[in-house]
């Protein structure tokens, strides 16, 4: 086509100069030379050092609390955008020992400024505020030092290599929930390598970015029109301006490829001439186009210049005039018109388009898109390092770097991976031991554009791009733990705005945002806690100290409690020593013995009723099925109609009002049983199960504690009590124990007739609920029909209702999936700590309406952090709960000893009261009638103790028993006393003859007393003859042969 226009116009229009330009116009705009940056020289790094102490932070990044993953690049730049527009550089320091990798990230003010601890600070801030609760700490100065020291090890080590990364990142995936790119990927990639990576981030200043925008705009209007040429010639000859048009281009062109490149420079020639002698120092920034390095450079200069003007004018004027005039006129007209007119035109067209121009021109267009996102967000050069021990290494690394940051918008720029070694790895690292970017000589053959003074391996990145390069870890690495994390609440409102929240309430503990505690404190409404309040949290999530907190906060404001602990007894060590706090227990040497009658109740109650919620304890704590409860119930009504009360009315007819216990309930039972119509089959079955459950609670430790001898309400409700039931090993038992104090303190509260809706006045924390409010399963079956469903409703409900009363109940529990669902509906306030089980996160996160991202932090509350949540509030706020400074001292219990008459010595005082009163024995001091008379709250045998209290007092009025007479009644009450009844004849079913029975009863009976010893064996004998004959022969050898050999002369009536 050239050849064509010449031949036509013959005119030269210097293409190849123009082809030439464009070409190195391509090579500048997509960074062609980048691939090239290996065999350029490098500049020696004659540029101040920087401060380490005050132009430098550096922070370690220990652990990342995100929000939401989906957000975290959109953090970044809002962090970065905030460092560049006050003129900060930011850089990320990886190190790696070959075993774990640490995540420093940096921040340095301009050379000279000293600026450090304010950009700092701003890092801080900034980082706080993007990711709250993550843990960025400081380096020391020391630390700072320490990390470029190593650069410098590295450039004593010949065999090390240093690889730069240079590309424009961008997202591989758009879908941020498969994000892929973060730096976890290069850590994880790059374990076991031993390495120091930075990765640098210079900030630009807006005014250059200007200018660069201005150079490519340029370039566009000045390659545009080649994009597309149109060729149009005819037969006419015409001259082609195309010449003057090259020229003009491709001198313009250069400048403005210069432009994009560096400052401009402007050089003119004159013959004018000044004088002036001076020196000046200059700064002067030169930016090249998406990443060509700022520099700073100094120049001193000098000129003399003279100047002269010389102006001459000279002006002459000659002037001669001479005037001669001749005229004649003569005229014809002769017109002849004849024409012939023949044209020929001819004209073609051709259009080329320059499809290599085109590309320029989108690249153009796409870096001035960049540039616009840059001008809005802030620009940096950037470039990323990787010092290994071998290039080798550092290559790999940067290989690795390189495709994590590599997308889809990644090419309208060239990229590479550059690595130098030997002499040029020590130039190369003596820039980045002063975080600068290291200036390169450039090799460019086209004189325009050669003037551009040194380039850098970096490109020009918007702050959004930094965000992907200078990316944080999505999961956890070997150093830093990233914890995904839903937000609560950020302060206490009420849904009722015109309420007040109570300032004189409990303070729990701090508000806690995204892990970090802020001085809001926690407080709790104690009137809402009269509706009750559940702790739930695995072992070790810090429920303990929770209820410590609480319980310090009741003793400070002087509102009593009671604290039920079935398992681990720590409360009575942490507050057991105080003045102020009763503790009860079920061992008689680690605390003062917790003593109970389930059977007695207040005033203002009936019998009936109080015996239905007995039952329904019973249900609770024991499998009952078919007719076991109305055989039970039975037993018991039983028993209280032999002591005395008239059900119907619920009144007692003695003059004291006498309650039955367990013995008296087992023999009630027994004798049910017996009496029923039932297969002795079912009978036995029935004696297995209740009457061998209600006889262990009538013996050892149980004998102690259910019996009349027990601790009023008044002590037990109405005062600071903790009741340690740590020691009983059946969790039936502890279970009825809870149950039974549940009820006392129920029927305590209703008999007190206290206001409705009374203020809080009193507080019982249950530990492990689950003993006494278990879920069950709601089926029904023909045996049982749920029956501990209904129990457990009913007790849960009786609870609930407390609340008018200004009770508080605190139930705790490990899993709140083992609790019925009425314990957690009937709470409206919640403490929910650390549960690993899903069930149990859905079960009680549910009940105060959190959202499915925020069931999932349930697992990963560290210790002593709380969602807390009470009705009034609108929604669940993270405490931190306050710290319990626990004095660190054991509880000790001091026995009374002597206060309370052993088991044993009561028998005996027994036999002798019995023995003296019959007149068997005449020797009345060996007993104090009024001291038995005291003891026998003791008895736990209802019958027993009416019946010896009725013989005590008889005597005292002078009607003595008659020693053979009322012998058979006495045997009896010896033998009850001693609790032989159903031991006698399973024993006799084991011995051959009376001697070996008598024999056997000696270890049965250990007595020192041979007196006692030898009338309890008379009375055991008698006590058989009296059940069935067979056993009188027996009883008349023992009495002939054997006691007359044994027993040495005392006075016998």
């Amino acid at each position: 086509m050239n050849d064509l226009v010449k031949a036509k116009t013959g005119v030269s229009f210097k293409q190849q100069d123009l082809d030439k330009m464009l070409q190195s116009t391509e090579y500048i705009i997509s960074k062609s030379y980048l691939p090239d940056l290996s065999n350029m020289s490098i500049f020696p790094a004659n540029v101040e050092a920087v401060h380490l102490g005050s132009e430098v932070r550096l922070f370690k990044l220990e652990r990342l609390v995100q929000n939401n993953k989906q957000s975290v690049l959109e953090g970044l730049a809002a962090i970065y955008t905030a460092l560049g527009k006050s003129g900060y550089s930011i850089f990320f320091v990886l190190e790696s020992d070959g075993n774990s990798t640490q995540i420093q990230i940096g921040v340095k003010s301009k050379t000279g400024t000293g600026a450090g601890t304010n950009a700092g600070q701003l890092l801080q801030a900034t980082f706080e505020g993007q990711f709250s609760g993550s843990c960025l700490k400081r380096m020391s100065n020391a630390e700072i030092n320490n990390v470029f020291a190593r650069i410098e090890e590295y450039q004593k080590n010949d065999a090390a290599g240093v690889t730069a990364v240079t590309a424009i990142p961008s997202l591989s995936v758009t879908d941020r929930e498969y994000f892929m790119q973060g730096m976890e990927r290069f850590i994880d990639a790059a374990e076991g390598q031993i390495y120091q990576a930075i990765i640098l981030a210079e900030v630009v200043d807006e005014q250059l970015l200007q200018i660069i925008k201005t150079g490519y705009e340029q370039i566009y209007t000045q390659i545009s029109p080649f994009a597309k040429n149109t060729f149009s010639y005819s037969q006419q000859e015409s001259v082609n301006f195309a010449q003057v048009l090259g020229s003009s281009v491709t001198e313009t062109l250069g400048q403005s490829v210069g432009l994009t490149e560096t400052k401009g420079q402007s050089v003119s020639n004159g013959t004018n001439e000044s004088n002036q002698v001076g020196s000046s120092k200059n700064q002067a920034a030169s930016i090249s186009p998406f990443g060509l390095g700022i520099n700073a450079s100094q120049s001193n200069s000098s000129s003399i210049t003279k100047g002269n003007s010389y102006t001459e004018t000279e002006n002459y004027s000659d002037s001669k005039t001479t005037t001669n005039t001749n005229s004649t006129a003569n005229t014809s007209t002769n017109s002849i018109s004849n024409g012939t007119t023949t044209g020929t035109s001819e004209q073609h067209t051709i259009e080329f388009q320059n499809k290599s121009i085109q590309q320029m021109l989108q690249k153009i267009d796409r870096n001035l898109e960049r540039l616009d996102e840059v001008q809005s967000f802030g620009g940096w050069n950037f470039a990323a390092y990787f010092i290994g021990k071998t290039p080798i290494v550092s290559h790999s690394l940067g290989s690795i770097y390189y495709g994590l940051m590599k997308g889809d918008e990644s090419s309208c720029e060239a990229s590479s991976i550059t690595t130098w070694s030997n002499t040029n790895k020590d130039l190369i690292l003596g820039y980045l031991k002063n975080l600068q970017h290291p200036q390169l000589c450039p090799i460019f053959k086209d004189k325009i554009i050669e003037k551009i003074p040194f380039l850098t391996p970096t490109t020009l990145l918007s702050t959004k791009e930094i965000a992907l390069t200078l990316n944080l870890p999505q999961h956890s690495t070997s150093t830093l733990s990233v914890v995904e994390t839903a937000p609560f609440g950020r302060s206490i409102q009420l849904l009722n705005q015109s309420k007040e929240s109570d300032v004189d309430g409990l303070e729990l503990g701090v508000l806690r945002h995204l892990w970090k505690e802020y001085n809001q404190k926690v407080i709790l409404n104690k009137k809402q806690l009269t509706q009750h309040t559940l702790v739930c949290g695995s072992t070790g999530s810090g429920k303990s100290n929770t209820l410590y907190t609480i319980l310090n906060e009741l003793l400070q404001q002087k509102i009593p409690f009671l604290i039920i602990e079935p398992v681990k007894g720590e409360y009575k060590h942490v507050f057991g020593n105080d003045p102020n706090v009763a503790v009860y227990g079920t061992n008689p040497k680690q605390a003062k013995l917790l003593q109970l009658n389930p059977f007695s109740f207040p005033e203002d109650i009936h019998v009936l009723e109080h015996i239905d919620r007995l039952i329904e304890i019973f249900n609770v704590c024991w499998p009952m099925y078919a007719a076991m409860p109305v055989i039970l119930k039975k037993s018991i009504l039983k028993a209280y109609e032999v002591v005395g009360w008239e059900l119907t009315e619920s009144i007692n007819l003695r003059k004291e009002k006498y309650f039955p216990t367990f013995k008296d309930v087992a023999n009630q039972l027994k004798e049910i049983i017996q009496s029923s119509a039932y297969s002795e089959e079912v009978k036995s079955n029935y004696i297995g199960s209740l009457e061998t459950r209600i006889m262990s609670l009538t013996d050892g430790l149980n004998g102690k504690i259910f019996n009349h001898h027990e601790l009023s309400n008044t002590m037990l409700f109405d005062h600071n009590v903790i009741v340690d039931l740590s020691r009983v090993a059946s969790s039936e038992t502890k279970s009825l124990i809870m149950g039974i104090l549940v009820m006392k303190l129920n029927e305590y509260r209703i008999s007190q007739n206290l206001d409705m809706n009374s203020a809080l006045k009193h507080v019982t924390i249950l530990e492990e609920a689950h003993h006494l409010l278990k879920r069950t399963n709601t089926s029904q079956s023909m045996e049982s029909g749920n029956l501990v469903g209904k129990a457990v409703e009913m007790l849960s409900e009786s609870i609930a209702e407390m609340r008018t009363y200004g009770e508080a109940f605190i139930i705790v529990d490990q899993s709140p999936n083992a609790l019925d669902i009425s314990a957690i509906r009937n709470t409206n306030t919640k403490i929910i700590l650390r549960l690993p089980e899903e069930q149990d996160r859905h079960v009680v996160g549910r009940s105060v309406a959190l959202n499915d991202e925020q069931l999932q932090e349930i697992s990963k509350l560290p210790q002593g952090v709380a969602i807390v949540h009470q009705s009034e509030w609108l929604e669940p706020i993270l405490c931190k709960i306050n710290y319990f400074e626990q004095q660190n001292q054991r509880y000790i219990f001091n026995a009374e000893i002597g206060s309370i008459s052993s088991s044993q010595k009561l028998r005996q005082e027994i036999v002798r009261c019995l023995l003296c009163m019959s007149q068997r024995i005449q020797e009345e001091s060996l007993f104090d009638i009024e001291q038995m008379q005291a003891n026998l709250e003791q008895i736990a045998d209802t019958l027993l103790r009416l019946e010896i209290a009725d013989l005590i007092t008889q005597y005292k009025s002078g009607v003595k028993m008659d020693a053979i007479k009322d012998y058979e009644k006495i045997s009896r009450l010896i033998v009850r006393s001693w609790e032989l009844e159903d031991k006698l004849e399973p024993l006799i079913q084991q011995t051959t003859d009376v001697v070996d029975f008598d024999s056997r009863l000696n270890h049965l009976i250990i007595e020192s007393d041979t007196l006692i010893q030898m009338e309890v064996k008379q009375a055991c004998f008698k006590y058989l003859s009296m059940l069935d004959q067979r056993y009188l022969k027996g009883y008349q050898i023992w009495i002939d042969q054997i006691k007359p050999n044994t027993l040495e002369p005392y006075n016998l009536a």
